[in-house]
């Protein structure tokens, strides 16, 4: 099995996040058909390295905005 280091989970999209890499859920019908089907082994391949490593995997955090200071406004 391949290490893939930390994964990030997305858990509105059930899709995994590897580097850069976005790796779509094959059931993500918001993503074409032939990029599901492209990325169908690796969301396996993925799937079963979270699944064995669960402490390497972290659900992403939903981006908060920084409010700038007076001073910096």
């Amino acid at each position: 099995m391949k290490d893939y280091g930390t994964v990030i989970y997305r858990k509105e999209t059930r899709a995994y996040v590897i580097g850069k890499l976005c790796v779509p859920h094959p059931d993500d019908n918001t993503i074409p058909v032939e990029i599901r089907r492209q990325f169908a082994g690796l969301w396996d391949e993925v799937f079963a390295y979270a699944e064995a490593h669960p402490e390497c995997v972290a659900e992403e955090q939903p981006y908060v905005p920084s409010v700038p200071t007076l001073e910096e406004v």
